[in-house]
């Protein structure tokens, strides 16, 4: 079988060397698995950024040949948002494998409407009380 499209395989570093390189936009070190932010690639002067880190970036794109294009755009943008100005405006962080399930309390706990809802049990007011499943998905 042709293997040429498929992904080549992980490379972990050899026992007792540590990783050292740190993705510009997660802030992590060392390759990650290509099912989660990936290899880390150069990006120029001793910054190194995930292949996924920057493709899940809103500026960053892939080129015709295969180059991603903005990635410094977006570790600007990346360094001058902090934690506290970007709270709910800088989009969800990836978590792996369980992201999607993630994605909903991160909506929930960054949208003061949604969360207050939550917290005030108002969702009480909207449950069809025939159901066998009442609050088992907020509980």
């Amino acid at each position: 079988t042709d293997r040429s499209r498929e992904d080549s395989p992980e490379l972990n570093p050899p026992p007792g060397i540590e990783d050292n390189r740190q993705c510009a936009l997660c802030l992590t070190y060392g390759d990650d698995s290509a099912n989660d932010a990936g290899r880390l690639l150069y990006i120029g002067q001793n910054e190194w950024t995930h292949v996924n880190c920057a493709l899940w970036s809103a500026e960053v794109f892939e080129d015709d040949d295969g180059s991603l294009k903005n990635v410094h755009m977006a570790v600007i943008r990346g360094k001058q948002l902090n934690s506290k100005s970007a709270q709910g405006l800088a989009g969800l962080r990836n978590l792996g494998n369980t992201c999607f399930m993630n994605s909903i309390l991160q909506c929930l706990s960054n949208t003061r409407e949604l969360r207050d809802y939550c917290l005030q049990r108002l969702y009480m007011r909207d449950l069809h009380h025939g159901s066998n499943a009442h609050t088992a998905l907020v509980e």
